[in-house]
């Protein structure tokens, strides 16, 4: 249970060490950012610090979206606003994109953004029967 968190305070200062030649470096992929409005991680002095100057590293950061009552744990509080944020925010990527790419249930992602309409997705077997699932829905239900 706590080795994996222990052993990450335990390597505290070789991870400063390692990520060194990165401090102050930008990240210029498209992003979202969801969190929740009781969220200690962003609600803390400096937390709220790095949430405000976010941009400062995400210079190409599309979009902060803070729940109104939810807490740290997001994606299992609020999952249908989350899920509904982030296809929103892959079917506005996806528009402005030359290739769309994806790996394994990803694809999953695409076609409920609509991004697969009309084009072919290789999956694997295992995913044959959601895939169908998806393809005899209607293009508005998806």
């Amino acid at each position: 249970g706590f080795r994996g968190g222990l052993n990450w305070y335990r390597n505290i200062d070789r991870n400063w060490e390692l990520t060194a030649p990165w401090q102050g470096a930008q990240i210029h992929q498209p992003s979202l950012f969801i969190a929740g409005s009781k969220d200690g991680v962003i609600t803390g002095l400096i937390g709220a610090k790095l949430v405000n100057e976010m941009e400062r590293v995400l210079p190409n950061l599309r979009q902060k979206l803070i729940l109104d009552g939810a807490g740290h744990w997001i994606q299992q509080e609020r999952p249908d606003e989350v899920n509904a944020a982030l296809i929103a925010w892959v079917r506005q990527a996806g528009m402005r994109a030359q290739y769309v790419l994806s790996l394994c249930d990803g694809a999953f992602v695409l076609a409920q953004a609509g991004l697969l309409d009309g084009h072919l997705s290789p999956v694997r077997a295992r995913h044959r029967a959601y895939s169908m699932w998806l393809v005899l829905r209607k293009p508005e239900e998806r």
